[in-house]
């Protein structure tokens, strides 16, 4: 008898360490913050007229609608990377999506070659996505 109710014990806590410990292998694959950032406008090769008009048109998709777009920047650096403008900088705080769009961006003046730099980050900054679209100014 006790060594039934031995047996009965070591397959209880056995089975209970299997039910309790084991993990789904997709919940250690799942993206944290599983947002997609694409820059619509400017265009990749685009050439933009120096202290002309431009749009940028930044979008960004949380895979569960359900989700919150955290915080987004934007920034366009020059061809060695040095930060030359800011244009937006801004806690969005939007369920599912959220879209940048400035039709009247005013281009900079000095001629050469850019990089418009869009990425967000979760509420604890621990988690970044980011896109980046290559164009000129003449």
């Amino acid at each position: 008898m006790k060594k039934n109710l031995l047996l009965s014990l070591v397959t209880l806590m056995t089975l209970s360490l299997v039910l309790f410990s084991c993990k789904d292998d997709n919940d250690n694959n799942k993206d944290p913050y599983d947002v997609t950032v694409e820059i619509l406008n400017p265009t990749s090769g685009e050439i933009l007229t120096a202290g002309g008009v431009s749009i940028i048109r930044v979008q960004y998709t949380h895979a569960d609608a359900n989700e919150v777009i955290h915080n987004i920047k934007i920034v366009i650096n020059d061809a060695e990377g040095n930060l030359v403008a800011t244009v937006m900088d801004h806690h969005a705080h939007q369920t599912g999506s959220f879209t940048f769009q400035d039709d009247g961006f005013i281009v900079p003046t000095t001629p050469g070659n850019y990089t418009l730099v869009a990425e967000t980050t979760n509420m604890e900054g621990a988690h970044t996505k980011s896109a980046s679209q290559n164009f000129s100014i003449e």
